[in-house]
This record gives structure tokens, sequence and C-alpha cells, in this order.
């Protein structure tokens, strides 16, 4: 296979491979750039082409506009030609092994009617490092669901907050059969959606179990990081969507905002209409957004609309499954 050139920011230059994935071709020569579901879906790993040709290899999810502007999607792209692309190494990620383990569920229980804490246990003296923030692959025969890992990172033990799908073979599994010490297998950590070590005020938007990697990045914090409080704004269609979770209260300022109302002449009020009324110093703020993925693009058209530069913007979007 024809081998070319990409160059990134601050000059990194790295081989890429004709019919391999421009995010692929990263990682295997020791490069780490932003990624999310690696299915062309979330747009975790958008970015713009600069220079040189590429053609999409995979389906990508990408608007006509971000295309017609040079964007596209790495997991999705392959170069057609050396190229230059506006993307930075991530160098957190350069110690994180991608690896596969078995687990075993070690306690489940309901904390609503449609949402399943689990805890799974690993093997002992299992060296399985994560960010907080990532999330992992769980495998149950030949079938293979994302989920984010809600616990912070301890060693032993990963905990996860499941919502219950239609009709899905996993939500079938966790919600009717699963049992305690049941055998599985997990798959990571992936993802590049975790804290950017700044001075900047962190603002979490979560809709629905999109809270689940803002309690394992808010319960790693160390108190040296944080010049103020974390606002999480937290939104649901109803209050009894919301779920009781655990959080360091004393660093971090929660709202919960439901967003479905019953009356006819009360427009609807989203977490992110909350969150630009509320925090207009643009220069001093980072946004990190999970859950819902119009939640996140609209999140991402207010406050970029508002001067937030893109750089200053993180999203996990959560794309349903079944």
């Amino acid at each position: 296979m024809k081998k070319m050139i990409c160059r990134i920011n601050n000059n990194r230059v790295f081989d890429v491979v004709e019919n391999l994935s421009i995010l692929d071709s990263a990682k295997a020569s020791g490069v780490h750039l932003s990624h999310g579901c690696l299915d062309g879906k979330c747009g975790a790993c958008r970015t713009k082409l600069l220079k040189g040709e590429i053609r999409e290899i995979k389906k990508q999810m990408i608007s006509k506009e971000d295309l017609s502007n040079g964007y596209f999607y790495t997991c999705c792209c392959s170069p057609a030609s050396d190229i230059e692309i506006d993307a930075e190494d991530l160098p957190e990620l350069k110690n994180i092994l991608c690896q596969t383990v078995p687990v075993k569920i070690d306690q489940m229980r309901l904390i609503n009617t449609n949402i399943l804490e689990v805890v799974l246990r690993m093997p002992p003296k299992t060296s399985f490092r994560f960010i907080p923030g990532q999330y992992i692959k769980v495998i149950n025969k030949k079938n293979k669901r994302s989920y984010s890992i809600a616990s912070s990172n301890r060693i032993g033990t990963l905990t996860l907050i499941i919502k219950k799908v239609s009709n899905g073979y996993m939500s079938d599994y966790w919600f009717n059969k699963a049992k305690k010490d049941d055998l599985l297998r997990i798959e990571g950590p992936f993802g590049s959606f975790f804290i950017r070590n700044n001075s900047k005020k962190k603002i979490f938007l979560a809709t629905g179990v999109g809270i689940a990697p803002f309690l394992s990045i808010i319960n790693s914090l160390s108190e040296t990081f944080l010049n103020d409080k974390i606002e999480l704004i937290w939104g649901s269609k109803s209050k009894s969507e919301f779920f009781k979770i655990k959080y360091r209260k004393e660093s971090t300022n929660l709202v919960m905002i439901e967003s479905n109302t019953n009356t006819s002449n009360l427009k609807k009020f989203y977490i992110q209409d909350y969150a630009i009324e509320n925090f207009k110093d643009i220069d001093d703020i980072e946004i990190y957004a999970c859950g819902n993925p119009n939640m996140i693009n609209s999140a991402k058209k207010l406050f970029v609309g508002a001067g937030l530069p893109e750089s200053s913007f993180f999203s996990d979007a959560f794309i349903e499954s079944n």
C-alpha cells in the first residue's frame, strides 16, 4: 500500500497509508488524535483539511456545510496525497493501552425504572488504566456495546450506568438475564473526552445517562486542579428520568433542568439555553457536552456563535444502539 505524509499542528508529521483511515494511521504511528465512536457518527474526530486530498472509505454523518468548508472525520477518510490537517496530538493518551480484559458482574442495582448501575470486577492484578471521561465496549458473545465509565480511576472495578433500550439485545441481557458473577469481556478504553489541564472554568452539559463520564471526571479530580467550582448542568425530559448520583459537592455546582413541560404556552427550556444565559464570559470557559447529539449540536452552535473557539468545546455524543 502506498505511504504518504500527514502534517498536524506544531509541525508534527506521521505516515499515512492508502485505504487506511487517517485516525488508524495516526495510532499506528504513535500519534493520538481526538476520537469518539470510531464509526463516523459522533463527530469527535472532526477536523479540517488544510492541504492535499482525501477520500471517504466509510460513510461519515457530516453536514454538507462542513464538507463544503473542508471538514471531515478522520475515522472515515484516508489520504489520496500528502496532507495537512488542523489536528493535535494528545499526549494524555500516550500511556493508555487499549486491551481486552475478562470481567465479572460484581453488583447490579436499579437506580431508576429504566436505568441500571452495573459494577464490573476485573481479575486480581489486572492493569487497566483509563482517563476519566473515556468509555469501554462490553462484549457478550458476539455482541458489543459502548458504555462510558462512571467510576473514578481506582484499580479493580468499573461502574457503568446503562439505559434500557426498547427491543435491544444488550438491554434484554442487562435487565432480564444478567446476574452476579456472569463472565463478560471489556475492550478499551476509548475516546478523547477528558479534561484538558488548564485554568479555564469548566461547564459540563449532560443529558440522561450522559451524566456518567462526568461522575468519573468529578470524582477523580485532584483538589489542586480546581480554581473554581465545576458547573454541572444535567437535563432530562422529566423529573422521573433523573436518578440519585454521588458526586463531590464541594467541587461541583449541580443544576438539574427538566426540559419537557406540559404547559402549552410555556417554551421548552433546555440545558444549553440555561448555559448560554448564565455563562457569558466566553474567553474564560470550556464546554464539555455529553449525551443527546441534538443537545450537543445546539450547544456548540450557541457557544461558537457567541464567540467560543471550537477548540474550547468538547463532546461525546451518545449514539443509541440495540
